[in-house]
């Protein structure tokens, strides 16, 4: 869901961006801070304009987007759980090892605390106006409305080239914020090579979960979307999935019986579990080659 949408009019000397004088002036950034056994401070900063590289696009921000999933699983985890996650998980133990045998305990221990409570910028997608353009951008000009990934919450944002793109006539910012959501969603459709006619289960049906199944539908293929979440499963329905089942054990059969027993071309997972029931059930659901 995007955050609200505005201008940054808080934000004094746009004339001046790339000049010496940009320096001075500050904006404001939304930042996460740790906690041991809370969940994270989230707010916002005062920090300084960025510097358009020759490279990158300065931008003042429109709409930025909110991924419900991604960033509010990062704000209600504490430290206690990302200990706990470091013990359990074989590789970060082992790399928390290699680190004590090389640096000892009191700088580790100084490392691991700076990593795990420093002051950590929130957010990847949006769009806004462009108000300077480095020396070696092609394609985009000061004014240009333009949408970016990979960069946060900010009133100014600065974003390398080939993470920005210029907006198509007639598409708001508030729909151009979602272009970051959008890429992932279509590497998901286009690593599963979906072809015209193929029936594809979609697991999941949050933020990321509905674009894939409106991409789906967009290259050919025919959805069965499936969630615990009847509203959205009634919001795919809407939008042209072919069948909405809710998720539970029952699942792969229903699939298969759709399908006369031969079950579904591909498969895209959009949900997040700590349970391989979801993965094994996406095998018993896919079709044999």
């Amino acid at each position: 869901m995007p955050a609200s949408c505005g201008s940054t009019s808080r934000v004094k000397g746009h004339a001046l961006v790339g000049s010496k004088e940009t320096e001075q002036i500050e904006m404001q950034q939304v930042f996460m801070r740790k906690k041991l056994l809370r969940p994270a401070t989230v707010g916002p900063e005062q920090v300084p304009v960025p510097r358009c590289a020759a490279t990158g696009v300065l931008i003042s921000n429109r709409c930025s987007l909110i991924s419900a999933g991604t960033e509010s699983s990062s704000v209600k985890r504490n430290v206690k759980d990302m200990v706990v996650k470091a013990m359990t998980d074989p590789a970060l133990r082992q790399s928390v090892f290699d680190m004590l045998a090389k640096d000892g305990l009191a700088r580790t221990f100084d490392r691991v605390n700076y990593e795990t409570t420093k002051w950590t910028p929130l957010g990847y997608s949006g769009a806004g106006v462009a108000l300077d353009v480095g020396r070696e951008v092609e394609g985009i000009r000061p004014g240009d409305l333009v949408a970016y990934g990979g960069e946060g919450h900010a009133e100014i944002i600065h974003a390398p080239r080939n993470l920005c793109v210029r907006v198509p006539e007639g598409v708001t910012a508030r729909d151009a914020a979602f272009v970051a959501l959008g890429s992932i969603a279509l590497q998901a459709v286009r690593r599963a090579a979906v072809e015209v006619g193929d029936r594809v289960a979609v697991i999941g049906l949050g933020l990321v979960g509905q674009l894939v199944s409106q991409l789906v539908r967009s290259a050919g293929g025919r959805v069965i979307a499936i969630d615990v979440n009847a509203g959205r499963l009634e919001l795919a329905r809407s939008l042209g999935s072919e069948m909405a089942l809710v998720a539970g054990p029952g699942v792969p059969d229903l699939v298969r019986e759709a399908t006369a027993g031969r079950g579904v071309d591909r498969v895209l997972m959009c949900a997040s579990t700590g349970s391989n029931e979801v993965i094994e059930q996406a095998i018993d659901m896919a079709r044999d080659r």
